[in-house]
């Protein structure tokens, strides 16, 4: 899981979170931080990042996305390589309050999800995507108990995204 929200010492999730890079100028809003963790994570072996990923919901989620992707672009042009990227996306910021409306069965919440894949998506490049057997990774995480889905919510955002992408 790659969290690229930083933007110490005083920006978003400076405060509330006790774990923090070592470097405490860290930003999403420096390519140059994001190459570094990029070459850091190609350093130790691992070849993909799956992004955390709430679109317009987090200030650091494009601009961090698109920044991600310039060093990944860079690194490339160099010769060097990058993880590839696949998507993280927490659930709980579907719905409203309280969890009981946090249902991947509705049919607003399946589109709003798959706004968030799209977007995703369209801003990596595909030959940055992170694929297994030939297919985009949408890893989902949901922080709340009460998430409900289906496999209908599935075959939605699969079909909307084969639609679009292929």
């Amino acid at each position: 899981y790659f969290y690229y929200w930083y933007d110490l010492p005083d920006g978003p999730h400076s405060g509330a979170l006790t774990d923090h890079p070592v470097d405490y100028s860290a930003s999403y809003r420096d390519v140059d931080w994001m190459r570094k963790q990029l070459v850091d994570m190609d350093t130790a072996g691992i070849d993909a990042a799956l992004a955390v990923y709430w679109g317009a919901e987090e200030p650091s989620s494009d601009v961090g996305l698109e920044n991600m992707v310039k060093a990944a672009t860079a690194l490339r042009s160099e010769g060097r390589t990058a993880p590839r990227i696949g998507l993280f996306l927490d659930t709980g910021l579907i719905g409203r309050w309280p969890e009981s409306d946090r249902d991947l069965r509705d049919d607003d919440n399946r589109e709003r999800v798959y706004q968030l894949v799209k977007k995703f998506y369209t801003t990596v490049p595909r030959d940055q995507w992170l694929l297994i057997e030939g297919r985009p990774v949408l890893w989902l995480w949901g922080s709340w108990l009460h998430i409900r889905f289906d496999q209908g919510f599935f075959d939605y955002v699969s079909h909307r995204f084969q639609e679009e992408f292929q």
